[in-house]
């Protein structure tokens, strides 16, 4: 009897531990939770983001890859912050 109980207390203690235990962690941002954001370039070489606006550095990044025509940075600058290049009007 007494190692049943000492069982039972023992799996009942992993499953809430298990259970309190997911409760207190945070789980990563995924790519598919960030919506890709438009860019536009204007015709004078200034960034507009009318969706949501990356980090200052990549803004950064950004103009200085579009002022030396990199076009590869500025690819891969684009893919990584879930931003794509909308059309000027």
């Amino acid at each position: 009897m007494f190692k049943f109980f000492f069982a039972l207390v023992a799996v009942v203690t992993m499953m809430s531990m298990n259970i309190v235990g997911k409760l207190g962690t945070t789980t990563p941002v995924s790519a598919a939770a960030v919506k890709p954001a438009p860019v536009i370039i204007e015709s004078n070489g200034s960034l507009s983001f009318p969706g949501r606006i990356p980090a200052p550095d990549t803004i950064y990044e950004l103009r200085r890859a579009i002022q030396s025509e990199d076009v590869e940075t500025m690819n891969a600058l684009l893919f990584e912050n879930h931003l794509f290049m909308a059309p000027n009007n």
